[in-house]
């Protein structure tokens, strides 16, 4: 009866490592995101522009995962977004001023869980970079190229599918640090975060 015992706890040991053994490694993907950015600007002289339009963006991530148990993973990754995140346009003077993120990127830990053989569940925090560029006509308008920079944290599925193939959603949130800049007697700052929905088709080497 103990030996039978030790069998089964060993299979099941087994069984269970192998679970986590299909999520660990290196892996690469390409997503495509659904993306609302919000930018707000605000000056000296009470003005205020507030940009919050959605958008779609491709982007590449890669990742090492390694079990820490029988469970779990921990992860390290990054991402790029390979075009710019439109936030729309407000009107100022009575011209148009667009906004847009730009070379989005990120870097990230990455703990998951596994539930079964084939499926787990991950959580994000991560440092994201991008670049705030706000432009119109220069009648009215002096163009700003703001590099901001802050942290972001999300949650997401896994599921494995076949010659491994992988397919993920998440949900992520970044928030940017306040930027406030000076331009002769004007002081003025913006304000960004950014919130977006991530499928990714990946391969796992």
């Amino acid at each position: 009866m103990k030996r039978q015992l030790a069998i089964i706890l060993a299979l099941a040991s087994t069984s269970a490592y192998a679970d986590v053994t299909n999520f660990e490694g290196l892996e690469a993907g390409l997503g495509l995101g659904f993306v609302n950015a919000d930018v707000v600007y605000t000056d000296s002289n009470l003005d205020r522009l507030d940009w919050g339009k959605n958008d779609v963006i491709v982007q590449l991530g890669a990742a090492y995962h390694w079990p820490i148990n029988d469970d779990w993973l921990i992860g390290v990754g990054a991402t790029y977004d390979l075009n710019d995140t439109n936030a729309g346009t407000q009107t100022y003077n009575n011209e148009n001023i667009r906004a847009e993120l730009q070379n989005h990127s990120s870097i990230y830990l990455q703990p998951t869980y596994v539930i079964d053989d084939t499926s787990a569940v991950f959580a994000k925090i991560g440092y994201h970079k991008a670049r705030t560029k706000v432009t119109g006509p220069s009648t009215v308008w002096t163009d700003d190229n703001v590099s901001v920079e802050g942290f972001g944290y999300g949650l997401g599925y896994k599921k494995l599918i076949q010659n491994n193939l992988f397919i993920q959603g998440e949900f992520l949130f970044v928030n940017y640090d306040d930027e406030s800049l000076i331009s002769g007697p004007l002081r003025y700052e913006y304000k960004q975060k950014a919130r977006s929905a991530v499928v990714t088709l990946g391969y796992r080497f």
